[in-house]
């Protein structure tokens, strides 16, 4: 392997090793917060014995893939088990649609695991993840299915699991197949006591990775270090996970915004609307240059940082990033010179300390192609710096 070929695939491996917090949502029935009903269920699979009174019951739910193409990673689902007989009896099924049943299983996401028991209040999630990474087409409309796997010997026995319900997302095409437990249920769906189509408000999340290559670079934008800009090397210079060639601070390390672990410009955004980014890194006058490696300030004289630049620094030290009091003019956003991007918003020594770095330096380097498309907070502008 070339030491070019090798350095791809470290890339691509840094780049894979992040993909948790890049995780894309295929479908999300649950309420906001990931949360659900607590209390409101319905029998996701069940076999019960107590002649003459003998039926064994299975259930799926529908959901259909928008937003492009992924491969699976892991389903999400609030069940439950009242049980009598201390059995684990439920397989979880993910399955093609045939014409509105479940139809041919592509994989079997869990069977005969222990599951959280059934209380009330109940809170539990539990997520099973997918071994083979099947792929789930733009489109098209797949099956949850649970199902019991076995009769237990004893009579009379009840193993009972609920799949809880959500209380403000929308519903889901459902079904439920009840037959006499002297048998399990079985394909085709229509069969049995309750072969219907049913509407129901059953919580559960799919999570995969997209493999759509927005850029066509060869690799999927899920795992891309620049998904708009066409980089196959995925080179990264600084290892900040934004690659050099969309990179606004090519040597100083400076993420893209994130809540809570996962990049999320609008989020940020409307957390902190004094901000502004380019391309989704932190870059408060806009220039292209992020603020890690931009201490050359608007209105100032030169192209390296200088006395003018020192100046207006010393002007906006002490004052908060959200207000635009800063600079010797006093109406610079005093965001542009948060240097360090750190947690604290008054403009201080943590800045002063990237701003000596800097002073001498002409600002970046930065992409080819900086600056990337400009977003503002509320309380920010994409315009000319006042």
């Amino acid at each position: 392997m070339g030491p070019a070929r090798r350095a791809w695939l470290l890339a691509l491996l840094s780049s894979a090793l992040s993909l948790a917090a890049r995780a894309d949502t295929v479908f999300d029935n649950f309420d906001p917060g990931e949360t659900f009903d607590p209390n409101d269920n319905l029998v996701a699979a069940e076999v019960f014995q107590e002649s003459p009174l003998n039926v064994a019951i299975r259930a799926a739910a529908q959901f259909t893939v928008s937003g492009g193409t992924f491969t699976l990673d892991s389903v999400t689902l609030p069940i439950a088990v009242d049980e009598s007989l201390g059995a684990n009896i439920l397989r979880v099924r993910l399955t093609q649609d045939a014409g509105g049943v479940p139809g041919a299983t592509i994989e079997t996401l869990s069977e005969d695991q222990s599951w959280p028991a059934l209380s009330v209040p109940f809170t539990t999630k539990t997520t099973l993840s997918s071994s083979i990474h099947p792929l789930l087409s733009n489109g098209s409309q797949y099956w949850i299915v649970t199902e019991p796997t076995a009769i237990p010997a004893t009579n009379p026995s009840d193993v009972d699991y609920r799949w809880y319900y959500n209380t403000t997302a929308s519903d889901v095409s459902a079904r439920q197949q009840e037959v006499p437990s002297a048998t399990l249920p079985s394909d085709p769906w229509t069969s049995g006591t309750e072969p219907n189509l049913l509407s129901l408000p059953l919580a559960f999340r799919v999570d995969g990775t997209s493999t759509t290559d927005g850029d066509g670079d060869g690799v999927p934008d899920s795992i891309d270090n620049c998904p708009t800009v066409s980089n196959s090397s995925q080179a990264d210079a600084d290892g900040d996970g934004v690659g050099d060639a969309c990179d606004n601070c090519v040597n100083e390390a400076n993420p893209r915004v994130s809540v809570g672990g996962k990049i999320d410009v609008g989020a940020f955004l409307a957390a902190n609307p004094w901000a502004t980014l380019t391309g989704g890194q932190r870059d408060d006058d806009h220039d292209g240059y992020g603020n890690k490696c931009d201490a050359k300030f608007p209105g100032t004289a030169g192209s390296a940082v200088g006395n003018p630049d020192l100046a207006q620094f010393r002007a906006s030290f002490g004052k908060s990033r959200t207000t635009d009091t800063c600079g010797t003019v006093g109406t610079h956003p005093c965001a542009i010179f948060d240097l360090d991007e750190g947690p604290a918003a008054a403009i201080g020594n943590p800045d002063l300390a990237v701003f000596r770095m800097l002073f001498g330096k002409t600002p970046g380097p930065k992409c080819p192609t900086c600056p990337l498309p400009c977003t503002a907070g509320t309380a920010a502008t994409c315009g000319a710096i006042p």
